[in-house]
């Protein structure tokens, strides 16, 4: 929307619906006509004031703003009908000498579906929504919506390619090229209602966790030359689309934020695959962006862009878990643990966000998901946010593949099961939109094609639940898969290709946000207790006592959430958390 409109002086409101890049939109003439800004977006949408630009170009400089009751002579209308031509004189009562600015035509409120007529006519009456027009969703203009959820896709993927390069210093201009790219969007979010701060504030982890829950993240295909990393890029995959451990990576484990130590082989090579893949999303986005504003100017910054088929090489985990053969389970508990091993303090704590419950199959029972609730109850870790479900079978007819499969997929479980005495677990509605318990929801379900020794997984789409992503880094061995399909898909893709079901990964996204609380408060505790304690110290003449008790009463030592609550790590970690 155009809440920056308010009070004037250059924050006037004005919104991008797909405006060119200054000096793509030639002006068509028109003759001369007296304009002021509609009363009515004030009384419905609180704008009072109006940018007007140097160029027809939502980046472009602002000139001067103009408030309501103001007159404004219009010279005409650039070609894609988007911005007004105005003649700004550049001294009181002066025509003749006038400059000419741009001033956006339309006013957009996200919220609602429809693009308003900024300017009336000089005297003309104003009927109540006057001037509003259905948003156009074909090449001549998008909703603003979609507009702001490709932008900040694009947002995410750059930031991540400037990190990288910051803590490579190796390239500089495409450094500068690639922090004049995040300039230009966030004015482009700005001129769509979302400011600065806004965009700064989803670095919190509450924010970014809202904002994922229906946001699906880009995806991406994975080299295999060799036939043998089918077991990392899966696991890669699974984790990439989970918001859970995607939000935290992103938040405390990127490289800009966290240096591995000299042990921690898989967090560096999870750290520069994460932002190989996060580069060729960028490219991704952007070229969406091009598409939904095909009258946006060419960006001449080649090196921002990455081919459509290019794929994420996987050198960098083989690297670190070892060539040839393996299991993905391992792998993942291999991650975990090297975590959980770790002297940074944001590390451990993602690893505790992760369980791993592994199932088998007993007597003639099928493994179902209520089996590993049960089992996760037992040992008291139902509350975990990341839940993943190793599950170990035979290998199994294709009747089987698709009758377990269908047993672990959210939309038709126990549909085909009418025999089992299965019963709704404690706690859980029957009828529950939850896949796990009362609330984790399926993530990723992996699967294994026991005649090549192959995996592939079916990754959730956020943004539409009922449908998942599925990947295959060997193609050739499922020809005529789709590459997105529904959920209720599932089952047959498995019975067509013989995929044995091999993990299912679950996140809890409340789960998510109640670990966030929890340390919140107990960061806030420590710095209450750390206050007091030197506070005490001073009182008795001794500050550097009150220092140490303070740093005991959070948890008694170097490293520890002392650290957490001051920002201060050890020498040799180098997260930053909160």
């Amino acid at each position: 929307g155009g809440g920056g409109g308010r009070g004037g002086g250059g924050s006037g409101a004005d919104v991008d619906t797909s405006a060119p890049e200054a000096g793509a939109s030639p002006e068509r003439p028109e003759e001369p006509r007296r304009v002021t800004l509609r009363s009515s977006l004030e009384e419905d949408f609180g704008v009072d004031s109006w940018n007007l630009r140097a160029e027809p170009a939502a980046g472009a400089r602002v000139v001067a703003t103009v408030s309501m009751g103001e007159v404004l002579e219009v010279l005409g209308v650039t070609a894609d009908g988007e911005w007004l031509r105005i003649a700004l004189p550049t001294t009181a009562g002066s025509v003749g000498g006038a400059a000419v600015v741009y001033a956006a035509r339309y006013f957009v409120a996200p919220s609602v579906l429809g693009q308003y007529e900024a300017f009336a006519p000089l005297g003309a009456p104003e009927p109540r929504g006057g001037g509003v027009q259905p948003l156009r969703a074909d090449g001549g203009g998008i909703i603003a919506a979609d507009r702001v959820q490709s932008l900040l896709s694009e947002l995410v993927g750059l930031r991540h390619q400037y990190e990288t390069l910051l803590a490579d210093r190796s390239d500089e201009l495409t450094r500068a090229r690639t922090a004049r790219r995040i300039e230009d969007i966030m004015s482009k979010l700005e001129f769509l209602g979302i400011s600065p701060e806004e965009v700064l504030s989803m670095e919190d982890p509450m924010n970014l966790i809202l904002f994922s829950r229906t946001h699906s993240f880009s995806h991406r295909d994975f080299a295999n030359p060799e036939a043998e990393t089918c077991w990392l890029s899966c696991l890669f995959q699974a984790l990439w689309h989970s918001v859970v451990f995607h939000v935290a990576f992103d938040l405390y484990l990127a490289p800009a934020k966290c240096t591995p130590g000299p042990g921690e082989k898989i967090l560096a090579a999870l750290q520069r695959t994460w932002s190989q893949y996060a580069l060729q999303s960028a490219a991704d986005a952007r070229r969406a962006s091009r598409q939904q504003d095909p009258d946006g100017s060419p960006d001449s910054d080649d090196s921002l862009e990455a081919s459509p088929m290019e794929l994420v090489p996987a050198d960098d985990l083989v690297d670190a878990f070892g060539v040839g053969y393996g299991d993905m389970s391992e792998a993942l508990a291999s991650i975990q643990n090297e975590l959980s091993d770790s002297p940074n303090l944001a590390a451990k704590a993602i690893a505790d966000l992760i369980v791993l419950i592994p199932l088998t199959t007993l007597g003639e029972s099928w493994p179902v998901p209520e089996m590993a609730w049960r089992q996760a109850q037992e040992w008291k870790v139902h509350g975990s946010p990341l839940i993943a479900v190793d599950l170990s079978m035979p290998p199994l007819t294709r009747t089987s593949c698709g009758f377990v499969a269908r047993l672990w997929l959210p939309s038709a479980r126990g549909a085909e099961d009418d025999d089992s005495d299965t019963q709704p677990m404690d706690g859980e509605d029957q009828h529950s939109e939850s896949d796990l318990g009362p609330g984790h929801r399926l993530v990723a379900l992996v699967c294994y094609l026991w005649s090549f020794r192959h995996y592939v997984v079916f990754c959730r789409r956020q943004r539409e639940p009922t449908r998942c992503l599925m990947f295959n880094d060997l193609p050739g061995l499922t020809r005529g898969a789709p590459k997105e399909l529904d959920w209720e898909q599932v089952p047959d893709a498995c019975y067509r290709y013989s995929l044995t079901p091999r993990l299912a990964l679950y996140e809890s996204l409340d789960a998510a946000e109640d670990v966030v609380r929890s340390r919140r408060a107990t960061v806030a505790a420590a710095q209450s207790s750390a206050a007091s304690g030197r506070a005490a110290g001073r009182a008795c003449g001794d500050d550097n006592d009150g220092a140490v008790a303070g740093g005991a009463a959070v948890g008694g030592g170097e490293g520890t959430e002392a650290s957490s609550a001051t920002g201060r790590t050890r020498p040799d970690s180098q997260c930053t958390h909160q």
